[in-house]
């Protein structure tokens, strides 16, 4: 009887410490609804024109916080995801990109001595620029009055 108890007590208190929080915001004119969890890495836009990028932590039901920053949720005018992997995949493949546009116009540049080897230059150096500004080709929710945002708790 007493391991019943112990079994069925460490159940409940599991289930109960393994309730995540998530951000839910649904258009109600499309009908779309996007689902943001604890912690997951965003990119917010806030109405005065601030650029926040880092991990949600969602506070309570009005505020959020990222890399310290308090948000009210009622100031955010768009929120997207900005996964770490997809980052480095992109950033990583353009930097790879830019070294080898730079390195082969300088060689073409060097044994050929042809002017069109400063565009193979110009297009390396292009894409050193992109890497750097870490493109993020996901889309983002736009959040307008026709948006509801509700903070969940959810099973993990």
């Amino acid at each position: 009887m007493k391991s019943l108890f112990w079994v069925i007590a460490f159940f409940v208190t599991t289930n109960v410490y393994s309730q995540e929080k998530s951000l839910s915001i649904s258009n109600i004119e499309t009908g779309k609804v996007s689902v943001f969890k604890q912690n997951e890495r965003v990119r917010v836009k806030t109405l005065q024109g601030g650029k926040i990028r880092g991990n949600l932590f969602i506070m309570d039901d009005n505020q959020i916080m990222i890399k310290n920053i308090i948000i009210p949720i009622s100031n955010i005018e768009r929120i997207k995801p900005n996964p770490l992997i997809l980052n480095i995949l992109i950033s990583g493949s353009l930097f790879i990109i830019g070294a080898y546009g730079v390195l082969g116009g300088l060689v073409v540049l060097a044994y050929y001595g042809e002017l069109w080897a400063a565009g193979i230059i110009l297009g390396g150096a292009g894409s050193f620029v992109g890497g750097i500004l870490s493109p993020n080709f996901l889309p983002a929710i736009i959040i307008n009055n026709t948006s509801t945002i509700k903070v969940e708790t959810m099973l993990e």
